[in-house]
């Protein structure tokens, strides 16, 4: 009788442990408007802001060349905000960076902290997809006009946000179902997100208008030193 020799595979244990790790699709809250591109200055219109929370986030995708939301989520976790930003390729994000504007009670330090902590993990796992660009509450409610007034800052932010995007005797900025406004489906922590995007949008501006008057003066002066 011929002895087999022993094979590889027979020393190998027979029991195969497999882990499979699924992640579940977004879920959206309206239809897709925007087509994606490959390229890098097409994406640097897509923004998405981030009102970050200790286990869920205001989140809402906005593009600034059609100056109407393309997605938001007023309790979006984790994984879903990086899902959303793959999938709509957003070339710029803003998260509201958590400070406190005065003094704050004990029970209010623990939520800051964990909130402190989500904002920290988004920006280093959504570096890879974008520029992430970070400011503060007192930011959004200077550069929205509404530092201070009536109402709580949520509401001045949301009113700030509707006459944004509101015009005399034009189509209101939320609309209805039948009729959706560039603002509809926004709600809640949703609005907070948008308010970063629209401040810091304006932000740039200024940042922008006064490198360009710099290099203008710059310019001038230079050419006035010319025979």
């Amino acid at each position: 009788m011929i002895k087999r020799a022993p094979r590889p595979s027979d020393k190998i244990p027979r029991r195969v442990c497999v882990v499979i790790l699924c992640i579940p699709p977004p879920q959206t809250t309206q239809a897709r408007h925007f087509s994606h591109g490959d390229n890098e200055m097409n994406r640097k219109h897509v923004i998405m802001g981030i009102d970050p929370g200790p286990e869920t986030h205001g989140v809402v995708v906005y593009d600034s060349t059609a100056r109407r939301v393309l997605w938001s989520r007023k309790a979006s976790p984790t994984w879903e905000v990086i899902a959303v930003a793959v999938e709509h390729n957003v070339g710029r994000i803003v998260i509201e960076r958590p400070a406190a504007m005065g003094a704050i009670g004990p029970g209010i330090v623990g939520h800051m902290l964990d909130t402190a902590w989500e904002a920290g993990r988004l920006s280093c796992m959504l570096t890879g997809q974008g520029d992430v660009h970070t400011i503060t509450r007192r930011e959004v409610l200077r550069h929205l006009g509404v530092l201070s007034g009536t109402g709580s800052a949520d509401s001045r932010v949301r009113r700030a946000c509707i006459a944004d995007h509101e015009t005399p005797g034009g189509p209101p900025a939320v609309g209805r179902k039948a009729t959706p406004g560039p603002l509809y489906g926004v709600s809640s922590h949703a609005w907070q997100a948008l308010g970063a995007v629209l401040a810091w949008l304006e932000m740039l501006h200024h940042n922008e208008a006064a490198e360009i008057d710099y290099r203008m003066r710059d310019s001038e002066a230079w050419l006035e030193t010319q025979p």
